[in-house]
């Protein structure tokens, strides 16, 4: 199975002794997109990604939805080429994400910021006490 893996910061290793291990390669969110825009395909197959600033990325957006649906857009273009890369991106929160309804993460003390405009509808994993949300590379 691939596709991208949401989580907290604070459930990987070293942050937690028993935290899921970490993908080796960082690359900003920002410049996931432009790595995602580039003809043909940059990204190697086997490579395994840390992708953090998506909370930053959001939160600069004067229309966060509408934001959230281009890169949306952009992401599930490349669907095809990320499935044959194989295993999971990962993309990192440094902020406290929540699951209800929908998969959220909250600025300061209310402001609830959705993913589900950008990721589509997740699924809630646990690995011991390790909670991760999954979205296949397609989105939907």
């Amino acid at each position: 199975m691939a596709g991208y893996m949401l989580i907290e910061k604070r459930m990987l290793r070293p942050h937690k002794a028993d935290g899921i291990p970490s993908n080796e390669q960082e690359i900003g969110f920002l410049d996931y997109l432009r790595e995602l825009g580039q003809e043909p395909f940059a990204l190697a197959p086997g490579s395994r990604l840390r992708i953090v600033g998506l909370e930053e990325t959001l939160l600069a957006a004067d229309d966060r939805r509408a934001r959230s649906e281009d890169m949306h857009k952009m992401l599930a273009a490349r669907a095809n080429e990320l499935e044959q890369m194989g295993g999971f991106v990962q993309v990192i929160f440094e902020w406290q994400l929540s699951f209800g309804d929908e998969l959220w993460f909250t600025r300061g003390a209310t402001e609830r910021v959705p993913l589900r405009p950008l990721f589509g509808n997740v699924r809630q994993h646990h690995e011991g006490s390790n909670v991760y949300y999954l979205a296949g590379f397609n989105l939907t």
